[in-house]
């Protein structure tokens, strides 16, 4: 009688083991260990009536991704979604993937021309172009001299430039500020801040339809801080930097 119990405990274990082994992974008909459009086309299968799956089995457990104890063409659809990234399968049903508002190389990529339209024109110490002093225009009370071998050569194409990468009321204040034109081109308010150089690193903390946000980690002289910027679609659709943009100097990791 003790061998008897033995042997059916042992097979009891066995069987759990294998049910273990041969779980459903949502999608994954064919349990080949990922989820393809060949997993899709099986389901569709069976949900016409050309093929039957057993609701009994791992492979009618893996085509019901909705859940609704039958395969149906939604089930199928929902698989070749997941297939090509545009599903997740939960536990719940299918869920869309989010979709990203730009790819983050992109996305990276306007960030660090944003940057460095930011390091060259709206910071008090400049790389874009050196300052003559012995040519300068007098406004409201403010000298500016002329911006030698600047890239822009007036204020009306500078503000052009900045606007394909940051919203107006980013640098409108500080343009009208610091910049104005003259009878030889773009005319600089001169300073003498001192660059503080810094470690950067970067990170997108987030990526959506309406709004990218960068979050850029600086380590230096002032200790360690951090500086987050928002990038979202204008009017004409292309992704622009629309709250304050701190220029910051340095090396991103």
């Amino acid at each position: 009688m003790k061998k008897l119990l033995s042997l059916i405990l042992t097979v009891l274990l066995i069987a759990g083991a294998a049910g273990s082994a041969f779980a459903a992974v949502l999608g994954d008909v064919d349990a080949d260990g990922s989820v393809t459009a060949a997993d899709a086309r099986l389901a569709l299968r069976a949900a016409v009536g050309l093929d039957a799956l057993s609701p009994s089995s791992a492979a009618f457990a893996a085509a019901d991704v909705d859940f609704s104890k039958a395969v149906t063409a939604a089930d199928a659809r929902a698989i070749l979604r997941a297939a090509v990234g545009l599903d997740i399968l939960t536990a719940d049903g299918p869920v869309a993937v989010p979709k990203k508002g730009l790819p983050d190389a992109e996305a990276v990529r306007r960030f660090r021309v944003a940057m460095d339209f930011a390091r060259d024109w709206l910071s008090p110490v400049s790389g874009a172009y050196t300052v003559d002093k012995s040519k300068s225009v007098t406004k409201d009370g403010k000298t500016y001299y002329l911006a030698k071998n600047a890239k822009y050569k007036g204020l009306a194409e500078l503000i052009a430039a900045l606007r394909e990468y940051f919203e107006p009321s980013v640098f409108n204040a500080y343009v009208k500020e610091h910049y104005t034109s003259g009878s030889e081109g773009l005319y600089v308010l001169s300073t003498s801040d001192v660059i503080l150089q810094e470690t950067l690193s970067l990170a997108v903390a987030e990526n959506t339809e309406t709004r990218i946000t960068f979050v850029v980690t600086a380590t230096g002289a002032r200790g360690t801080h951090e500086e987050t910027y928002v990038m979202q679609p204008n009017k004409s659709g292309t992704w622009v930097f629309t709250g304050t943009f701190e220029p910051l100097f340095g090396t991103f990791q």
